[in-house]
Order: C-alpha cells, then sequence, then structure tokens
C-alpha cells in the first residue's frame, strides 16, 4: 500500500510550485534568426542573453505585425546580461543579427505568494485598587511631640487609626491605613479587527527601471565607384564626431539590404542628433544621396538616432569638376564672376559687393532667394550651380557744375528733374508744378498731394589733363640718321650719273 506524503512536505513543495520562476523557453544559434513566441501571462519577464561573437550583436523585440517595438540588444561585439521586459498576452518575436554562438532565455513572470497576518491575542492588564488614606492632622499646638521611630513596625494593627510621632517640615502625622490595599486584576479584552486577515497583494508592478540606450543609425543602398557598380569586398566606413561605423560588401554595386535579417551599415557611439556623417568606400571620399527625399547629392548626411535609411553612395571620377555661373547685375560686383570651375567635394566662397550709393537687394542661389547677404559658400560641390545678386539704389547723384568755357575743358553738367510742391491748409488750393511753363495741377480741397521726385543721377567725368607737346626730334632723336642716309643715297645717285656721262662722250654734231 502507497503511503501519501506528509501535509508539510506537500504545502512545502506547492510553495517552491508558485515561489520559483518558471522558464518560459529558451533558444539559441550560431547566426543571424528570427524567433516567435506567445505570452500567455502578464507581467514583467526577464530575457537573458549571452552572445560570444565579435560582430555586432542587434536583437529586436517585435509584434505579432511585426513593428519594432524596441532594442533588447544592441552591442558591438560579446555580451551577457539581462533586461526586464512588459509583455502583454500575444504573439511576438525576436530578430537577432549575430555571426557567433548566442542564447536567449525568457522566464516568465514572477508571481508573489500570498502572506498571512495572525490575528493579534488578548492581552490581560493587571489595574489595582487603591483605597485612600486617612488625611494626616496637624501636630497638637504646632509642635511634633517626638522624633519619628527608627524601627519599622513588625506588624500592622488592626483596630483604629494610630497617629505616630513625624518631624516633617509641614509637622504632620502620617495617617497608617487599617487595611492593606490589594490590586484586583481586571481582565480587559481588545478589540480585535473585523476584517479577516490580510492577504499580501499578488500583482508584481509592472514597471521597472527604464534605460534607455543611445540608438543607432543604420544604413543600406547602393555603391557605385567611378560610376560602375562596386565589386564585393569593399570597405565602407562611416566618421562622425563621437562614434562611426564599418561595413564590408558582399554583393556587387550594393551594401546591405532593406529586409529586416540584411546586413547593414550601423552607426553608433554618442552621437548628438544632427551630426555630419562621412563616408569613404576603400578610404576614397565617397557622396551620398537619399532616395526617399531625392535631392542632389551632398557629401556628408545627418545622424538620426533609431534611424533607418536607405542612401546611396558613390565615389565621383577622380579630377571631376563642376560650374558655378555667378552673375551680378547693375550696382555692385560678385567675386570671383562668370562661370567659375569648382573641383568635386570642394568649396567655394562668392563675396557680393556693391558700389557707391547702392546696397544688395537680394541674393539668389539655385533659384532660391537667400536675402541680403554679402558672401555665400558652396561646401561639398557635387554638382553645377548658380548664383546671382541684384543691387538697389540708395542715394541720387549730386548736381552738376557749371560748363567751362573757351577750351571746352570745364565741368560735366549734370541734368536733373525738379518737382516742386506748395502745400495749404485743407480747404485751400493746392498747385503742383513740374517745372515747366503753365503747367500743373490744381487739386480740390482736403486732399492731400502725394509729389514723387525723380532725379536723374549721372556720373561725372574727371578731367582729363593733356601733357605738353613734343617735338618730332625729341620724340625721336635717331631720326637725324635717316636724313643722313637720303643725303648720301643722293650723292652717290649724282656722282654715277655723271660718271656714267663722261664716259659716253659728247653727242655727234647735227650737220
Amino acid at each position: 500500500m502507497m503511503k501519501c506524503p506528509p501535509p508539510a512536505l506537500l504545502a512545502l513543495i506547492a510553495a517552491a510550485m508558485v515561489i520559483l520562476p518558471v522558464s518560459a523557453f529558451d533558444m539559441s544559434g550560431n547566426s543571424d534568426d528570427l524567433v516567435l513566441f506567445s505570452v500567455s501571462d502578464a507581467g514583467l519577464h526577464t530575457i537573458t542573453m549571452l552572445y560570444t561573437g565579435s560582430s555586432p550583436f542587434v536583437v529586436t523585440l517585435e509584434d505579432g505585425q511585426g513593428i519594432p517595438l524596441e532594442y533588447l540588444a544592441l552591442e558591438p561585439g560579446s555580451f551577457q546580461g539581462q533586461v526586464k521586459v512588459d509583455l502583454d498576452p500575444g504573439d511576438y518575436s525576436l530578430v537577432i543579427t549575430a555571426s557567433g554562438p548566442w542564447s536567449i532565455d525568457i522566464a516568465a513572470p514572477v508571481p508573489v505568494t500570498a502572506i498571512t497576518t495572525p490575528p493579534t491575542p488578548y492581552v490581560t492588564t493587571a489595574i489595582p485598587t487603591i483605597i485612600p488614606t486617612t488625611p494626616p492632622t496637624p501636630c497638637p499646638n504646632g509642635v511634633c511631640p517626638g522624633p519619628l521611630p527608627t524601627t519599622e513596625p513588625t506588624g500592622i494593627p488592626t483596630g483604629s487609626p494610630t497617629t505616630l510621632p513625624n518631624c516633617w517640615p509641614n509637622c504632620q502625622p502620617t495617617t497608617i491605613p487599617t487595611s492593606i490595599p490589594t490590586t484586583v486584576p481586571v481582565t480587559t479584552p481588545i478589540t480585535l479587527p473585523t476584517t479577516s486577515p490580510t492577504t499580501a497583494p499578488t500583482t508584481v508592478p509592472t514597471t521597472g527601471p527604464t534605460i534607455e540606450p543611445m540608438l543607432p543609425h543604420l544604413f543600406y543602398g547602393t555603391l557605385t565607384l567611378l560610376g560602375e557598380p562596386a565589386d564585393p569586398g569593399i570597405v565602407l566606413m562611416a566618421t562622425v564626431e563621437g562614434g562611426g561605423g564599418s561595413l564590408t560588401t558582399t554583393t556587387a554595386g550594393y551594401y546591405g539590404n532593406g529586409s529586416p535579417l540584411g546586413d547593414k551599415l550601423i552607426v553608433q557611439g554618442s552621437i548628438p542628433n544632427g551630426a555630419a556623417i562621412s563616408f569613404t568606400a576603400d578610404g576614397h571620399p565617397a557622396e551620398c544621396y537619399e532616395v526617399n527625399a531625392g535631392g542632389p547629392w551632398k557629401s556628408t548626411y545627418p545622424f538620426t538616432s533609431g534611424a533607418l535609411t536607405e542612401l546611396n553612395l558613390r565615389v565621383p571620377e577622380q579630377g571631376a569638376t563642376y560650374t558655378i555661373n555667378a552673375t551680378a547685375g547693375n550696382g555692385g560686383t560678385i567675386v570671383p564672376g562668370g562661370l567659375v570651375s569648382v573641383s568635386a567635394g570642394a568649396n567655394m566662397t562668392f563675396t557680393i559687393t556693391p558700389y557707391s550709393g547702392y546696397a544688395i537687394q537680394n541674393v539668389v542661389v539655385d533659384s532660391v532667394s537667400k536675402g541680403v547677404i554679402s558672401t555665400y559658400t558652396f561646401t561639398g560641390v557635387s554638382e553645377n550651380h548658380t548664383i546671382s545678386a541684384s543691387f538697389r539704389q540708395t542715394s541720387s547723384g549730386g548736381g552738376g557744375g557749371g560748363g567751362g568755357g573757351g577750351g571746352g575743358n570745364g565741368g560735366t553738367p549734370t541734368p536733373t528733374v525738379t518737382t516742386t510742391a506748395t502745400t495749404t491748409q485743407a480747404g485751400k488750393t493746392i498747385f503742383v508744378s513740374s517745372g515747366g511753363s503753365g503747367s500743373g495741377v490744381n487739386l480740390t480741397p482736403n486732399v492731400t498731394p502725394t509729389a514723387t521726385v525723380t532725379t536723374l543721377e549721372t556720373t561725372p567725368i574727371p578731367p582729363v589733363t593733356l601733357t605738353p607737346g613734343e617735338s618730332f626730334w625729341d620724340r625721336y632723336p635717331q631720326a637725324w640718321m635717316i636724313a643722313l642716309a637720303l643725303v648720301i643715297i643722293g650723292l652717290a645717285a649724282y656722282g654715277y650719273y655723271t660718271y656714267r656721262k663722261e664716259q659716253a662722250g659728247a653727242p655727234p654734231e647735227v650737220k
């Protein structure tokens, strides 16, 4: 006949089943994986992870719809630790990125056993009953009859009260009571709680200390070198203040991919949002292009914590240049101006300067107004650009000087148009003249005239001072040699003529 376990042993086993956490399940692997699991009991689950690989270890918790909830692990290498996650009943999945041995254990919530408070026992308190003594009487004539006996009586008289001599300061005798005070024990019940024994709450707080890790920025996209798809094995490097990342490509023309389990270029560290990330491919600077946002190719990209971005990268052809067309309107200059060639990835600064009497009105860059600025810098040039500056007049030119007489070397007259307006109080006639004879406008009463004055600005021509005239011989001091040569040639010709005439002799006489 089988004996039943003692009741105490059964109680101990039952208590152990309640107190010890029950492991939901555990899993392990050596590479990327996607694990599905279900939760039946809501509460704070403990997830223990161990990873011994050297590459990044990323564990992402997703709901039943595949929507990421949070990162459970985000480590650059080996890792061992625990996290506590509050999970409701339902289906979940773990997306694991790893390239080495790993194991994950998920423990179910830990219930709290009931704690029973024993009732408060009855307490018995003895309350003494004191019989009052007879008030003392004064000594006769206020004089103490004698000192107090030095020995205590051995017995207590049972008869009438006895007055003993007393030499206290008030000289009052002490009356001995005829009976011994007795203490009567009285039992007083203590009121017990009217509620049943208290049971400790069985719910476990669902919120624990939350530690938000610094989330990385993940990238994937195409990769081209000098206009051609990059070969596998290209080492991509991302550099940024406070962190960075690297990835070796495995597919021609691409780095990483957009699938949950695909490789990504992970940029992580203590990086502030908005920090500029620079990219290199095998050490060559690479330009980037965000597929979803569009726009031009850029030399850097801003960091965003927890973002996943499809970003195409390219290494431009060596020696590639771009053109910036810089123009300026009337009233100022832009330096450098015209068609300016800029090397790929270089910076170029333009300075806008107005002439005297003019101010900058607007600067337009690639059809976008930049307002009133005196300089503008194109950074990391990766395409052609345009920049144009316009100016406005701020002051009028002064009146021209009187014409000079005689030699035509006087000042240049400056033509002006003068408009005068004579105004009176309301109810009077106002006449506005434009300076011509017999022309004007009569305004009706109570009308405020507005006259626009336009002055033609002319640029005075500075006088030109001519230097005194120079003589021909001062300007050409060697010209005498020409005259000497002509004289010599003439004398030679005459001598030759004379010689030929003598040789020929006199002509024969005519008969």
